[in-house]
């Protein structure tokens, strides 16, 4: 939900080893993203009509 509402991401050093230990993966976050980027180029160019 945040990352749809944000412009750009944030990289935090060691975030990836800070995510592994709650659990996250880097598959997960990856599979996150390549699901969420269609979704969010779509809703830029509705914003730009």
């Amino acid at each position: 939900m945040v990352r749809r509402a944000a412009d750009t991401a944030v990289t935090v050093p060691y975030l990836d080893a800070v995510l592994f230990l709650l659990g996250i993966t880097r598959e997960e976050i990856e599979a996150a993203d390549a699901e969420d980027a269609p979704a969010a180029v779509a809703e830029r160019v509705q914003a730009r009509d």
